[in-house]
């Protein structure tokens, strides 16, 4: 198991997180990350598309589920795209 920070392999198994997924902390860095879970990062060209949707009128319910995401999540990027 590789660390998703730095790259490291010398990774402890440290417990397990929500819904039982094995959780795991680096020795490096100390970072704690989970493995098998359902989350994934969106990479700023969808940020910026959820962004331009959302200004073109589409409601956030929408665009959350066409991404897949918490409209909470969709909320959380239009206020710290848009000014």
């Amino acid at each position: 198991m590789t660390c998703f920070a730095c790259s490291s392999s010398s990774t402890v198994k440290n417990g397990r997180a929500s819904r039982g997924y094995q959780q795991f902390l680096c020795k490096d860095c100390g970072k704690s990350f989970v493995t098998g879970g359902k989350y994934r990062r969106l990479s700023y060209k969808e940020r910026l598309e959820i962004v331009m949707l959302y200004h073109k009128g589409l409601g956030i319910r929408e665009i959350a589920r066409r991404y897949k995401i918490s409209p909470a999540t969709v909320i959380y990027w239009i206020k710290r795209i848009l000014p």
